[in-house]
């Protein structure tokens, strides 16, 4: 669509946010895996896309058995929108699916260099700890951080109680 078909749309109370949401969901339909980069391309530069439009590109290359190219394309996007919690998120995702856990580790710890009062990410580094690298006393001093940071956090609280129930860290 041109400028003027999504203004047209516009009227009927149609943005190019949804024109462009939707066009991403049948770009997933399609045959033909160019045309599904493109439409997935096009949404990122536009600006419209948003996460959705990242983990359509990424999913597209996990198709093709491109684990190498999704990942760059996921951690560039990330890099040039580190405040962009659905990028994060799809990172996040995309790490854990594909065992590369201890890549996730390191964004995390550089997010909590960034901003070390966000309860958020000193829970999922507990997270990581307690589960991936089985540091269960590192992981306790992590879930205590975003308690402490957030006293309404209670996957910390839920998380901190099974680490001492399990591994009786103290």
């Amino acid at each position: 669509l041109d400028t003027s078909g999504i203004r047209q749309l516009g009227n009927n109370g149609i943005d190019g946010k949804s024109v462009n949401y939707r066009l991403m969901y049948f770009a997933t339909k399609l045959e033909d895996k160019k045309q599904q980069e493109d439409i997935f391309t096009s949404a990122i530069k536009s600006g419209k896309g948003g996460a959705i439009a990242y983990e359509g590109l990424a999913n597209l290359y996990l198709s093709q058995k491109d684990t190498a190219k999704a990942e760059t394309m996921l951690s560039d996007a990330f890099k040039k929108n580190t405040k962009n919690k659905d990028i994060f998120n799809v990172l996040k995702n995309f790490y854990i699916v594909s065992g590369k856990t201890d890549k996730l580790l390191k964004v995390v710890d550089n997010l909590i260099k960034e901003d070390d009062g966000n309860s958020a990410y000193y829970y999922l580094r507990g997270k990581l700890r307690d589960d991936v690298e089985k540091n269960h006393d590192a992981a306790k001093s992590d879930y205590l951080k975003a308690i402490e940071l957030d006293d309404f956090n209670y996957d910390a609280y839920f998380d901190l109680g099974a680490n001492l129930l399990n591994y009786g860290t103290q």
